[in-house]
């Protein structure tokens, strides 16, 4: 959320504060900091990926609507640089390298 009378709300500026970074790579910064935590698996959704804004959600919660489950990725979109940087990720932080290798060696032509 933008706005927020909850003081202790994550809103849109104090993620840009705590991650030092702009709206265009927030998106990479809270995948990387996903990926430095403890827990055994960490479950990235591609929108994310992609850095789609809110009209790639999957759906809106608590509502009955044609486009719930509807959003697609179109395959061009997953290009050769978000694979790299994507892989680069998972080796940096030792989230099974070997994965990001063999997601470089498939079919990463754009």
């Amino acid at each position: 959320p933008v706005k927020s009378s909850d003081e202790d709300m994550l809103t849109q500026n104090k993620l840009l504060q705590f991650f030092q970074c702009t709206k265009k790579n927030i998106h990479w910064e809270i995948i990387s900091y996903a990926l430095r935590t403890a827990s055994n698996k960490v479950t990235i959704p591609l929108q994310d990926i992609l850095g789609e804004n809110s009209s790639g959600r999957f759906n809106v919660p608590g509502t009955l609507n044609l486009d719930n489950w509807s959003w697609r990725m179109e395959e061009e979109k997953l290009t050769k640089p978000l694979k790299t940087k994507l892989a680069e990720l998972t080796e940096r932080h030792n989230r099974n390298p070997s994965a990001g290798i063999n997601l470089l060696k498939k079919g990463i032509e754009p």
